[in-house]
């Protein structure tokens, strides 16, 4: 399992921590419903995407792997912009956590984005 595929891994076990009460997080606040559904979409619809990236990667076709990061990189952004709005809810040090987390994550599909198949990236 390469890098970027330990990144993804750790991501959704904090949402899915998150999701099954083991991190707490308050979604009774007005926001909370949309977090929910924030994070259920994350830990389904990555995956995907990122098997996408993978395949184009490994190919070496430079123009679907910069598309397919792209796409991914789109999800991955607007979940750590929603988990940024919702911070309020969580533990500080949950929240750093993730923090961490979902940045190398988003370096990673930055770097494919740009560089396509001659990223330097272990996926």
């Amino acid at each position: 399992m390469g890098e970027l595929r330990k990144i993804w891994q750790n991501t959704k076990k904090w949402s899915d921590d998150v999701a099954s009460g083991k991190i707490t997080f308050d979604f009774s606040s007005t926001d909370g419903g949309n977090t929910k559904t924030l994070i259920k979409s994350f830990s389904n619809g990555f995956g995907p995407a990122l098997d996408k990236v993978e395949k184009a990667f490994k190919a070496k076709n430079d123009a679907e792997t910069k598309k397919t990061a792209a796409a991914a990189l789109t999800i991955a952004e607007t979940y750590e912009k929603g988990i940024t709005k919702a911070k309020g809810q969580l533990a500080a040090a949950s929240y750093a956590n993730f923090h961490v987390i979902i940045g190398s994550l988003i370096t990673k599909l930055t770097e494919l984005k740009t560089k396509g198949a001659a990223a330097k990236v272990d996926i």
